[in-house]
């Protein structure tokens, strides 16, 4: 059952709920506030993740020294054990709603809807979605986990569809495509689209990405292939054919081809010796 708590639900009872942690991710709590001018919170910190969006109003967000002022439209985000400090505007007091979430993939599902962001412009649905997921549940007195997962994703992917190419950092750029590669290595993987799917120009994402892990995106994606491939010839029965289809080739030749360049052996050779080691 969920807690009222003025005016926010309180959901650290969730964790009774069967099903609730065990799916990885779990609403810790969702409120609304309608702050009073110059209404302040912090210096503290929260040991979950936690998302505010602005509903109307101004205010101010304050981490690591640095004060950003927002208004209608914008979220700010605090990550576990994170020092902020936030104050509504003395004219134009904020109103805003939060949902603070947690569990064993909680990071990494923050991480990708606002990956290395604290403060974003996120406009009118992530209010909308916010509102709705706040609203549905202000009016209920039992929660269905699935419901709950289903309406904090929706939040997040509000958010995530929001945030501009702009609002990104390089480092936000490399990890959404080191996320996306090591999630799609399998398909036919085009570092052009790629790079317009993370709405920046391919020389500058080239560029980016090879400063900061040392290689180009396509070699990446190919010694991440081939990374997989071992995993396979060492610990499956598949025929090689198969493997060079089920990590991202095109064809067998091409697949040995780049085997070889990588391991010095071609894909037969690799797996003999690690059946040999095995014997030993």
């Amino acid at each position: 059952m969920l807690q009222r708590k003025g005016n926010h639900l309180n959901f650290e009872s969730f964790c009774g709920i069967p099903g609730g942690p065990s799916f990885g991710v779990y609403i810790r709590d969702i409120g609304f506030h309608k702050t009073p001018p110059l209404h302040v919170y912090g210096p503290a910190v929260r040991d979950y993740w936690l998302i505010h969006v602005v509903k109307t109003g101004k205010g101010w967000f304050m981490k690591d020294g640095i004060k950003t002022p927002l208004s209608a439209g914008d979220c700010f985000f605090i990550r576990p054990m994170e020092v902020t400090t936030y104050c509504s505007d003395e004219s134009e007091p904020w109103q805003y709603f939060w949902v603070g979430f947690n569990g064993k993939f909680a990071a990494e599902l923050a991480e990708f809807a606002l990956p290395g962001v604290s403060t974003a412009h996120v406009g009118k649905q992530s209010i909308a979605a916010i509102e709705a997921l706040y609203r549905k549940y202000d009016s209920q007195e039992s929660v269905n986990a699935l419901e709950t997962l289903s309406g904090l994703y929706e939040v997040l992917a509000k958010i995530k569809n929001s945030v501009s190419p702009e609002q990104k950092s390089p480092t936000d750029v490399v990890d959404e495509a080191i996320r996306y590669v090591e999630n799609n290595y399998f398909r036919s993987v085009s570092i052009s689209a790629l790079a317009d799917a993370l709405g920046v120009a391919r020389t500058y994402f080239t560029t980016e990405f090879t400063q900061r892990t040392g290689v180009s995106p396509y070699a990446y994606l190919t010694d991440y292939r081939i990374a997989k491939a071992r995993e396979l010839l060492a610990e499956s029965d598949l025929r090689v054919s198969e493997i060079a289809y089920s990590v991202g080739f095109s064809g067998v030749e091409r697949f040995s081809d780049m085997f070889r360049r990588r391991t010095g052996l071609s894909p037969t050779e690799y797996r003999r010796r690690v059946n040999a080691e095995k014997t030993e």
